[in-house]
């Protein structure tokens, strides 16, 4: 191996690991309410989304956000985004509502997480959310 390919793969090993630990830091906090906190702030943002929305809606829209959480967990966990380009992840709310939850879950991002970590995630919830419109809309009554 050349010294290029020593530095390269040790830096990929260092990225791998910073993006396990931010990994860490939302499952962690996608199961102590952050889907919530999300479609709070989202709702805040876009207000015409909360009064248009069923209950039932709202309480599938914070399933899904949860499920989107978990997908990106595993982008960071893997180091690589190609899960997100198969749209397993129903949505049920319009993709307004997704963009505004993901815009805000970049904000509460900790700065005290690693860096590369972060850019990682970052740049994982703009590849979802530019392919949200390929994601299937289920409608609830």
């Amino acid at each position: 191996m050349s010294k290029e390919q020593i530095v390269l793969l040790k830096q990929f090993q260092s990225d791998l690991e910073d993006g396990k630990v931010v990994a860490y830091w939302l499952d962690k906090a996608r199961s102590e309410n952050l889907v919530v906190k999300l479609r709070q702030h989202a709702f805040t943002i876009q207000p015409q989304l909360e009064s248009q929305a069923t209950q039932k809606q709202i309480e599938a829209f914070d399933f899904s956000v949860g499920l989107f959480l978990e997908t990106l967990v595993h982008c960071l966990n893997w180091g690589r985004n190609n899960i997100l380009s198969d749209p397993e992840v129903p949505k049920f709310l319009e993709d307004e509502a997704y963009v505004a939850a993901f815009e805000v879950l970049k904000i509460e991002i900790p700065d005290t997480l690693p860096e590369s970590g972060v850019r990682q995630l970052t740049l994982y919830i703009d590849d979802l959310i530019r392919l949200l419109p390929t994601y299937e809309y289920k409608s609830i009554t």
